[in-house]
């Protein structure tokens, strides 16, 4: 920016004529001046390209941190159904064992009143 202001200051200055310069002389400052100009307006067009290239930039890193708030997302939603999965895999484990105590406890019992009533046909047949 500060050559921009150093451009049109030195555009300014070339611009004011000096009293007594010759016609020669200002065609001369006319030819720099137009120089200058031409110069001034190529600064301007790169300043344009320079802006639409950093506002491409921009959007392109706008469109990257998105997508990577998208994927965090599914990343989430991914674990958390994979923590609830887990969860009930867990719970129908201990379900599971629980019914297999339940059956060894009945299975015990059986036991026991198959061997009282063997003892007690064991004390009926002597």
């Amino acid at each position: 920016m500060t050559t921009v202001w150093l451009l049109l200051l030195l555009l300014v200055v070339s611009s004011q004529s000096v009293d007594g310069q010759s016609t020669t002389d200002e065609d001369t400052c006319g030819d720099g001046e137009n120089k200058l100009q031409g110069v001034i307006g190529k600064l301007l067009d790169n300043q344009q390209q320079l802006f639409h290239q950093q506002q491409a930039l921009l959007d392109n890193q706008e469109q990257q941190r998105q997508q990577i708030l998208d994927n965090q997302q599914q990343i989430f939603q991914l674990n958390q159904t994979l923590l609830d999965n887990q969860e009930q895999q867990r719970q129908q484990i201990l379900d599971n064992q629980q019914q297999i105590f339940q059956l060894n406890q009945t299975l015990l019992d059986n036991q026991q009143q198959l061997s009282q009533q063997q003892e007690t046909l064991n004390r009926l047949g002597k």
